[in-house]
């Protein structure tokens, strides 16, 4: 019977996956494309961004694993990009692909103002062929269940000298489609970000990142800190009591390598530090005339 168990509690989730949330990425002072296709905070000629996400909570062939992939390209005030995030929990899987372009328009010489759209699809697949079943022959268990939807995130970013704000929803063809289960549930996002200058060596980035889903609500402060422009450390707390601790560093004047850790907190729903998140991101940027890299870009 514990098996049946099992499976019935999977396809309820997955009956359920419309209220699916974004994944929650540790470093998202250095990736804001994917929740805001407007962001020109990373505004190299060229840019390409490598994470991977790897949630550790006991099973490890069954651990939530998210993969990114982002190449974009900025001349001028336009900016086109690509990316690909691969999410999966255990036998669930989803990929999201989607082309991103946004215009910045310049108020002036301090201050702009940006607006972005981001166009693709969403393909989700159930290996319901991989699963165990109390009855063999269950004709729930013949075939894997796939689907396919278009998918639209926007957004809008306003700069002024080294602050930036942000405003953005992913998901929104949910709003248009709100009968169909399977179709991710829109998100709201919204964001600020400062750079301060402590001395020649050491800078401060305060930053806050908020974001509401379904009746829930989501907001994660953080500090970080960097050193002469070249290596970095980053701490931030969230409402869900969620800390995250991260290092990183310029390995090459073009190559970025950072790694966060994180952990929940909150002893009514497990014991701090069993369930951990460890997360690895590699950013590799081109600029013309022979510029360096811009981490991120209001930083130069």
């Amino acid at each position: 019977m514990r098996i049946f168990y099992i499976v019935t509690f999977v396809l309820a989730l997955f009956t359920f996956s419309g209220a699916a949330q974004d994944i929650v990425f540790s470093q998202n002072m250095f990736y804001k494309d994917n929740i805001n296709p407007s962001s020109f905070l990373i505004s190299n000629d060229l840019n390409v961004f490598l994470l991977y996400n790897n949630n550790l909570g006991g099973n490890f062939d069954m651990n939530p694993q998210t993969q990114v992939a982002d190449i974009n390209i900025v001349k001028d005030n336009h900016k086109l990009g690509l990316f690909v995030i691969n999410d999966k929990l255990g036998y669930d899987k989803i990929q999201n692909i989607k082309v991103r372009y946004a215009q910045r328009f310049q108020i002036s010489n301090n201050s702009s103002f940006s607006l972005g759209l981001a166009v693709g699809v969403v393909h989700r697949k159930l290996e319901v062929t991989r699963l165990i079943f109390e009855t063999p022959d269950d004709p729930l268990s013949y075939q894997d269940y796939s689907h396919t939807w278009f998918d639209y995130d926007f957004g809008a970013e306003f700069q002024y000298n080294k602050l930036y704000i942000g405003l953005s929803t992913t998901h929104f063809g949910k709003i248009f489609n709100p009968e169909e289960n399977e179709v991710l549930t829109a998100h709201f996002y919204g964001y600020i970000q400062y750079a301060y200058s402590i001395n020649k060596v050491f800078m401060l980035y305060p930053n806050l990142i908020a974001r509401q889903w379904k009746g829930s609500f989501f907001v994660e402060p953080g500090l970080t800190a960097f050193y002469k422009k070249t290596a970095w450390t980053g701490i931030s707390f969230s409402d869900f009591q969620d800390l995250s601790v991260s290092i990183g560093m310029k390995v090459h004047k073009n190559i970025m390598f950072g790694y966060a850790y994180r952990a929940n907190l909150n002893r009514q729903i497990l014991n701090p530090f069993v369930s951990n998140t460890n997360e690895v991101f590699l950013n590799f940027s081109m600029n013309r005339q022979h510029r360096n890299i811009k981490t991120p870009r209001f930083i130069d």
